[in-house]
């Protein structure tokens, strides 16, 4: 074959060029693919240890009994808000029914009640009544 002549030098190529001493040992008549895992698997077992090693990379684990102290202190402060919330309305309302006279408290108190007795009478919706179970009969 007329290429075997011009590609000799390949024939004696490699990437690291033995010493004397490795030439001797026969050094790259060896399995170049064994080397190659073994080196691949002691730097892939390496960085893994070393990855493992840093400490409080993610959020924390709360343990139980302190989640619901969290918990409770949380609803604690939102039941005080909705009692401030609360208070705040009545006193508004409060402070606008004093500012009105008397003939005018009296109408809102007869408005009041006809509007709640008239409530009370008043038809379902038709939404829920075509959405509430059927009783048996």
């Amino acid at each position: 074959m007329w290429f075997k002549n011009k590609l000799f030098f390949l024939d004696d190529w490699h990437p690291f060029p033995p010493c004397e001493k490795e030439k001797r040992r026969g050094f790259f008549k060896t399995n170049y693919a064994k080397k190659i895992v073994y080196f691949i698997l002691i730097f892939s077992i390496s960085f893994s240890t070393f990855s493992q090693d840093k400490k409080g990379t993610g959020p924390k684990e709360k343990s139980v009994s302190g989640q619901r102290k969290i918990e409770k202190a949380l609803r604690k402060e939102a039941r005080e808000k909705r009692r401030k919330e609360r208070a705040e309305r009545k006193a508004i309302k409060a402070y606008h029914k004093r500012l009105q006279t008397k003939k005018v408290r009296k109408r809102m108190k007869s408005s009041k009640r006809t509007a709640i007795l008239h409530n009370e009478n008043r038809r379902e919706p038709f939404y829920k009544r075509m959405f509430k179970k059927k009783k048996k009969t």
